[in-house]
């Protein structure tokens, strides 16, 4: 179960540092299409999403483990 805890802390870690580079993108680049701003708000908003979902997850599979 650790095991399990520690991959999904690893993969939330790695969409946080790709949610960071969008936003830097976002903040550093104003000549950014807007398309490619749309779609760069899209891929954040989903990002975002995932990290949500994973840190529930995360939460869920610890209380499950410490009751064991």
């Amino acid at each position: 179960m650790n095991n399990l805890i520690d991959r999904l802390e690893q993969e939330k870690v790695e969409y946080v540092v790709k949610q960071a580079a969008i936003e830097d993108a976002l903040e550093e680049n104003p000549e950014i299409s807007s398309r490619q701003r749309m779609l760069l708000n899209i891929q954040l908003h989903s990002l975002l999403e995932l990290i949500t979902v994973l840190e529930a997850r995360i939460t869920d599979l610890r209380e499950i483990n410490n009751y064991k």
